[in-house]
């Protein structure tokens, strides 16, 4: 599974979109919709109190239907608080959560999900792995000391560099995307200035 580094940035990107669409948004908004794109994985907090981790791992929370749920309790909160575009906000809230079995998907074969429960309970996952995969432990671990001890397999840490990497990689490009982006706007004016002259 995607480790939270890969999720975070999933719900961040949401955010950066909602943000051009919804008024009055902020950073508290990014730390709700990362919160949101990690909210599946809470399934492991059941599992390891009755001493098996991965008991509840990737059931219906990793669904479009928990997805819906988490729509449809954020609609009725902002409802009840009488906050505007509140449809639109649990839209994008339940897009944030289901961003995060889109993601567990791409680990590969052996890995599916009942994403489209309660539609299918075929569970689906990608025909190839695109994303490594955590330690198999922790699924195994039983209690929280099981799972912690985990957290620093060399398999773990080799995923979370993995992650860093790719998320590196795309600031990297974005960050050379808007310097060409800023060196390209002066040389459009001055064309325009100088065929405005002519």
């Amino acid at each position: 599974m995607p480790l939270p580094v890969l999720h975070s940035f999933a719900g961040y990107s949401i955010y950066k979109v909602t943000k051009k669409r919804l008024p009055k948004i902020d950073w508290k908004w990014a730390l709700f919709f990362i919160v949101l794109a990690n909210g599946p994985d809470m399934d492991f907090i059941p599992g390891i109190m009755a001493h098996q981790a991965g008991r509840f791992h990737r059931g219906i929370s990793h669904s479009l239907g928990g997805a819906l749920l988490v729509g449809f309790v954020i609609s009725a909160v902002l409802i009840g608080l009488k906050r505007p575009n509140a449809f639109k906000t649990a839209l994008w809230s339940a897009v944030a959560y289901f961003s995060h079995p889109l993601l567990d998907m791409l680990n590969g074969p052996g890995y599916g999900m009942p994403a489209f429960w309660p539609f299918s309970t075929v569970r689906f996952s990608a025909p190839i792995q695109l994303i490594p995969t955590g330690p198999a432990s922790m699924h195994d671990a039983g209690g929280l000391r099981d799972f912690m001890a985990t957290l620093f397999h060399p398999v773990f840490i080799r995923q979370f560099l993995f992650e860093c990497a790719v998320l590196f990689s795309i600031g990297a490009l974005y960050v050379f995307w808007t310097v060409l982006k800023k060196q390209e706007k002066p040389s459009e004016s001055v064309t325009l200035v100088t065929s405005a002259s002519v």
